[in-house]
């Protein structure tokens, strides 16, 4: 199902900008990359409740974790300085929880999805393109 949603947004995303002819400046604009975010795996909020799995009681340790992944980026450009932006941003990694009371380690497959818009400003300095934006989930 994500595979399919993802090929749809890129057709999507892909139209417009055959059409984007402009000596000035594009009105449409996309991009894709690598994405890395780092950010706590949450595992305290999960056993603080004392889990118990197989009868054992488990409390997690919590620690960073670090995941890796890839960001895509549709701008569209209504007016030459300012752009509606929509990113998308998917990380994924197989993260180890840990039982602080006896060591016994768990693997997890963790995943993320970000889905922001929001408005963005372009100084357009000629060839150069600094911009300043906003975003919200």
């Amino acid at each position: 199902m994500t595979k399919w949603l993802l090929l749809l947004l890129a057709v999507l995303v892909s139209a417009p900008a055959a059409l984007a002819q402009s000596s000035d400046y594009s009105r449409y604009e996309f991009y894709g990359g690598y994405a890395y975010q780092r950010a706590n795996n949450n595992a305290r909020d999960i056993s603080s409740n004392g889990t118990t799995f197989n009868g054992t009681q488990v409390v997690l340790g919590s620690r960073d974790q670090a995941y890796n992944g890839f960001t895509a980026e549709f701008n569209q450009n209504p007016w030459r300085h300012v752009g509606l932006v929509t990113s998308f941003t998917g990380v994924y990694d197989r993260t180890p929880y840990v039982n602080t009371l006896n060591g016994t380690a768990f693997s997890a497959k963790a995943q993320r999805y970000d889905l922001l818009f929001g408005p963005r400003y372009n100084f357009r300095l000629g060839k150069i393109n600094p911009f300043v934006e906003g975003s919200t989930r």
